[in-house]
């Protein structure tokens, strides 16, 4: 019998001391709860507080009038930036552009050349032959100077030879100043 009451004994207050722990662990729950909940009505009061000050603010034409102007600025600003960022952009699409012509230019030669060198023999006008021959002998000549050796009478008709026969592959082209001077290849 004694043996069975130290049994009860010691279950009632092993019972005793988880309660004891669990009212503990609730104390605290409710201490943090507490102040969680005080936390929030303070952050809520603050809130409610900011926000009547810029209820009332907004009733307040100088308020009004300062905000608009510094909204004014701001998006003169953003459009200043936007303005120099296009410029920007266009520029380079521009580059690119000018990259773009130069390797097609470059295309075409290279598949004039490879024409050329196939073996395929080019027949010329003899005015053609007689340009040819011209730049042979002085190394690059000018429309100007084809003008006045072949009696051209401006010197659009020799820029438009000489063009051709660069077109075709068989002189190189190199712009000096406002004159354009063609050499072979």
């Amino acid at each position: 019998m004694l043996a069975m009451e130290n049994i009860n004994h010691n279950k009632h207050s092993q019972c005793a001391a988880v309660d004891r722990v669990e009212n503990e662990e609730n104390a605290y729950k409710t201490d943090a709860n507490a102040a969680a909940y005080r936390l929030m009505d303070e952050t809520k009061g603050q809130m409610k507080k900011e926000a009547q000050e810029i209820a009332h603010m907004l009733n307040n034409p100088v308020f009004l009038a300062a905000l608009m102007n510094r909204t004014v600025n701001e998006r003169e600003n953003a459009n200043r930036l936007l303005k120099g960022i296009i410029e920007r952009i266009d520029q380079k699409f521009l580059q690119m552009d000018e990259r773009v012509a130069k390797l097609e230019e470059r295309l075409k030669t290279q598949n004039r050349e490879l024409e050329i060198g196939a073996g395929e023999e080019i027949l010329l006008p003899k005015q053609d032959e007689d340009i040819l021959g011209l730049v042979k002998r002085k190394g690059h000549v000018c429309a100007d100077e084809v003008k006045r050796e072949f009696g051209y009478k401006g010197p659009n008709a020799a820029s438009a030879r000489l063009s051709k026969l660069y077109q075709m592959g068989l002189l190189q082209k190199q712009q000096v100043g406002r004159k354009v001077y063609y050499k072979m290849k």
